[in-house]
């Protein structure tokens, strides 16, 4: 659309550590548990996908005198979060203290209207 909007740096950082704290937020034991071997595959089909991302891009975008691959943008990449947060995944780091899924849902809503909000902001001073 020829047109980019800056959002606040703040706002990634806070969703970053709502989804963290999602992850350690857990409801009693769960049987299932990823072995060694399980990990490893999905790390590596984490890894191929950056991979192929990049090669896609290199030789979409990237001129050949380029000293960087043109194109990359973080959006290609969202979809490989929750596969390394299964791979990461442990019973070591655990909260002791709950908190409610309702307090961080709600942060999460909040973050996203104040997001819409900026764009919309922004949009209207273009």
């Amino acid at each position: 659309s020829g047109m980019t909007i800056w959002i606040p740096e703040y706002i990634s950082v806070i969703c970053l550590v709502l989804m963290a704290l999602m992850a350690l937020n857990q409801h009693g034991d769960t049987d299932e548990i990823i072995n060694k071997k399980e990990r490893f595959v999905i790390l590596a089909i984490v890894f191929l996908c950056l991979i192929a991302t990049m090669f896609v891009e290199f030789i979409t975008w990237t001129p050949r005198s380029a000293l960087r691959i043109e194109g990359v943008q973080g959006r290609y990449f969202i979809p490989l979060i929750p596969l390394v947060f299964l791979a990461t995944e442990n019973r070591k780091v655990l909260r002791e203290k709950h908190l409610e899924d309702r307090t961080i849902l709600t942060v999460f809503l909040l973050m996203q209207v104040f997001t819409v909000d900026h764009i919309m902001v922004l949009t209207k001073l273009q």
